[in-house]
């Protein structure tokens, strides 16, 4: 038979009983406490959430508009831009026009020029073979005679050079030459080397320059 509990042992285990009764609220006082932080810290998460939205929005609103106002300014300097543009492309056709007219007027004038250079070595060259077919019914020139012929012949080449070289040069000049003033140069190119050889004089003197 197993022997009575002592008064002692009683009280212990009651004791040990009523720790764990305890030890119970004490835990059920900490789960409902763990829960209380759980939702203060969400509660607390979202307030900071939207304090920092609240923050930003005066940010993020003057960002917005700051683009906005960059957007609109592009967009009235496109328009200015483009408003102006057809006056700067009338203004450009009024320059090539003007420029073009300039060219055909001194295309004109050096045409002219070239036509009354080629009458005039014309009339030179009809001169000169009238003056020789004049002079081969001479039988005996002098030296002096001959020596004049030279120099007429020397002044025709050179006056006909000098003016074809001024011409050319003017055409050179030209930005945008035409197909007739290609043709024209090569014409005054002909002209500065003239295929008729002229005589040698061989020893005689030089004649007098005007």
């Amino acid at each position: 038979m197993a022997s009575e509990k002592t008064e002692e042992e009683r009280e212990l285990e009651a004791e040990l009983q009523a720790m764990t009764e305890r030890k119970k609220r004490v835990f059920e006082m900490t789960k409902e406490a763990d829960e209380n932080l759980r939702n203060i810290r969400e509660e607390e998460m979202k307030k900071q959430q939207r304090l920092e939205r609240i923050k930003a929005e005066p940010i993020e609103r003057d960002m917005r508009e700051r683009h906005a106002a960059r957007l609109e300014a592009e967009k009235k300097t496109q328009v200015a831009e483009l408003e102006q543009k057809p006056a700067i492309l009338k203004s450009e056709l009024a320059r090539v026009c003007k420029e073009r007219k300039e060219t055909l007027e001194k295309l004109k004038i050096l045409e002219t020029e070239h036509e009354q250079l080629k009458a005039e070595r014309s009339r030179d060259i009809t001169s000169l073979m009238e003056l020789k077919h004049n002079l081969q019914d001479i039988t005996s020139l002098s030296k002096d005679q001959q020596q004049t012929i030279a120099c007429l012949e020397d002044k025709i080449v050179a006056t006909q050079k000098v003016s074809a070289e001024t011409q050319l040069r003017q055409l050179n000049e030209l930005e945008s030459p035409s197909e007739e003033t290609k043709q024209l140069k090569k014409t005054l190119a002909t002209a500065q080397h003239p295929t008729d050889e002229q005589p040698r004089r061989g020893n005689q003197q030089p004649c007098d320059r005007p």
